[in-house]
């Protein structure tokens, strides 16, 4: 979690309210502006730049730090359904001194933080009910202070912010260049490959539901004979038995094993998980300097509810299928599409 949130919140637990309270109960802040008539704006303008947003209603979402942490709450849907455009102007106007959180215990400047996003407004009624669909959430924010804050690059008044999710301090960004991207959609299938040392013997290649492990009766999500080079790719909805049943995780995830077929099945199984020889995996090279890591291979459903969409804006994965890299960092890396081929297996790949 980034740092603003570690410095309000201390050691208290963090709150995942969601409700979808659209600011009856104080002024309404946020107004909606014309794309083209810089006239009817009321307030600080704030321009979204775009992608893919056909169909869909910005909201934003305030990010609250109360008594017992972290609260997302008060949403405000600012527009109505987007057409084919590529930017949006809004106006918003100074919020009140309630809708303010101290940041740093020992300076009296106020400060308040909006996250936009867009959903599908299934039924029409400009809210966000929780089971619509959030087709993406802005990492740059819109942040209002009462003072500066220099070590966080927080300005007095409204700023756009762009949130690093790490120790390093958000990053200054332009009120007239918001990106708002449709960035969670769904992936329906996806395609890795590279390349395979062929001296490491006859192999196969799997791609194993980590939730049927226990079971003792493993079941793939791929299965097939690795070569030089080679390429797979899954599509489709996986098995339901293949979702993990964790609190907070809704998602399917899949290990890859490169392996030696034992007893020549022509398939994964127990025994050749349990196998002597080295259990080599699949390995992204980054070609930056950084040593090939692990894979993973995760399936999130399209998120529905707001915390989970926070997590992929966090994380920085998108819904249906994508590649979990493990780092030496708390943060995995989801490899972007063009990477999805620098994948190597060979004898320093093993599973760690």
């Amino acid at each position: 979690m980034f740092v603003l949130w570690l410095l309000a919140c201390g050691d208290k637990e963090n709150s995942t309210d969601t409700g979808t309270d659209t600011g009856a109960e104080t002024e309404e802040e946020f107004d909606t502006g014309s794309e083209t008539e810089e006239e009817d704006i009321v307030g600080t303008p704030v321009t979204f730049d775009l992608s893919d947003a056909e169909g869909m209603k910005i909201g934003l979402l305030r990010v609250q730090f109360t008594d017992d942490g972290i609260d997302f709450d008060d949403n405000k849907v600012v527009t109505s359904d987007l057409g084919a455009i590529t930017s949006h102007t809004i106006g918003i106007e100074d919020p009140a001194e309630e809708e303010l959180s101290v940041l740093i215990p020992e300076n009296d400047t106020l400060l308040g933080m909006w996250a936009p996003y867009l959903f599908q407004d299934s039924n029409g009624d400009d809210i966000f009910n929780e089971g619509e669909l959030i087709g993406g959430i802005g990492r740059t924010w819109l942040v209002y202070s009462t003072g500066d804050i220099s070590e966080f690059n927080v300005v007095e008044g409204w700023s756009a912010l762009e949130m690093t999710f790490t120790e390093e301090p958000p990053i200054q960004k332009d009120l007239g260049n918001v990106p708002l991207d449709a960035n969670i959609l769904e992936n329906e299938s996806i395609t890795i490959g590279g390349s395979y040392d062929t001296a490491l013997g006859d192999r196969r290649i799997a791609i194993a539901a980590i939730s049927t492990f226990e079971s003792g009766d493993i079941e793939t999500m791929y299965d097939g004979v690795a070569t030089d080079p080679w390429s797979i790719t899954l599509s489709g909805v996986p098995a339901e038995n293949h979702f993990l049943q964790e609190d907070g995780f809704q998602g399917a995830m899949g290990a890859a094993f490169v392996y030696e077929d034992v007893n020549n099945s022509g398939a994964f199984e127990s025994i050749d998980a349990m196998s002597q020889s080295a259990a080599y995996t699949i390995c992204f090279d980054p070609l930056n300097g950084m040593a090939p890591k692990p894979i993973s291979i995760l399936y999130n459903p399209t998120p529905t509810n707001l915390t989970d969409a926070m997590s992929a804006s966090i994380y920085g994965f998108g819904s249906g299928w994508n590649v979990m890299v493990q780092t030496d960092s708390d943060m995995p890396y989801f490899p972007k599409p063009d990477e999805h081929s620098n994948m190597i297996i060979g004898e320093n790949c093993i599973m760690e």
